[in-house]
């Protein structure tokens, strides 16, 4: 059989077929992209394969009948964790960028090895022309301070961060971290923060004083107040006023728990809601037509 096999078919065999005990031939096939001769001479030397206890690796059995594939995962097979081109991409953006990694490629040559190796793969991948700004200065799971102006916008907004990880994705290379005053998971693209502190006096906070945005709302669910800081509250029991960073901020809010609240200001707020309510239903007509 003329057959030129690789590491790379083998590691997408086990990755795909791990995921579930039996499968369908033709689908199988069709997921690696192989024919069925193929597909049984990877199992053939995967089954090969022994444990260090001696059991096998992964066994298989073959339904012709049914035209089937069940298999049988080792504890060590179930246990494996085999990283895609996108999560590889991921590590070598951040052991390219964060300063710890860095310093770790400098004194241990084993990793040193290994970064060479994820640079010469992704040779493609420009990472010196990349706008990352600053973004060595990130100390990843402390809180932190960032400058960002966000899509669509030319306002620049002050977040309080805890950084979890730099990856890419559709917009390219993001910085996924906890928002601390939002309480919750966010996305930065990279080339959008425009300076990270460790730490904001209150004089940079002045500056930017005039871009928080206030959303004055009414709601019986108590719940919808954990979502938001406390100390950004100015209203009081019945009539609740919060402090947010922006306009688009307030919307996203309103959006989010617009079953939960009524919005009492700002009037573009209020207006802005009942357009989008507006086009949803003319949308839902042209759908039902």
């Amino acid at each position: 059989m003329k057959f030129k096999l690789n590491l790379h078919e083998i590691l997408k065999t086990v990755q795909v077929i791990e995921t579930k005990n039996e499968w369908k031939i033709n689908e199988l096939t069709h997921l690696l992209d192989l024919n069925e001769d193929q597909l049984i001479h990877i199992l053939s030397i995967i089954s090969d394969i022994y444990t260090i206890d001696g059991s096998l690796f992964i066994d298989y059995e073959l339904d012709t009948d049914k035209n089937t594939l069940k298999f049988e995962f080792s504890k060590e097979a179930s246990d494996i964790n085999i990283l895609n081109d996108t999560e590889l991409l991921n590590l070598y953006i951040l052991m390219s960028v964060d300063k710890d990694y860095k310093n770790l490629i400098n004194v241990n040559s084993n990793v040193k090895d290994f970064y060479t190796v994820l640079k010469n793969n992704f040779k493609q991948f420009d990472i010196q022309n990349l706008d990352l700004i600053n973004i060595q200065d990130i100390v990843f799971d402390n809180e932190i301070y960032i400058e960002y102006i966000k899509q669509g916008s030319t306002d620049i907004n002050i977040y309080k961060i805890k950084p979890q990880v730099i990856k890419t994705n559709k917009d390219g290379v993001v910085l996924v971290a906890y928002d601390v005053t939002d309480k919750r998971e966010k996305t930065y693209l990279v080339n959008r923060i425009v300076k990270i502190y460790q730490q904001v006096d209150s004089d940079h906070f002045e500056i930017h004083k005039s871009e928080n945005y206030i959303l004055e709302f009414k709601t019986s669910n108590k719940n919808v107040l954990n979502y938001l800081e406390s100390k950004n509250n100015l209203g009081n029991n019945d009539i609740f006023k919060f402090k947010f960073y922006s306009k688009n901020n307030a919307l996203d809010f309103c959006i989010k728990f617009i079953k939960e609240i009524q919005v009492l200001s700002p009037r573009e707020i209020i207006n802005e809601i009942t357009e989008r309510k507006l086009e949803l239903l003319e949308s839902l007509k042209h759908e039902l037509n």
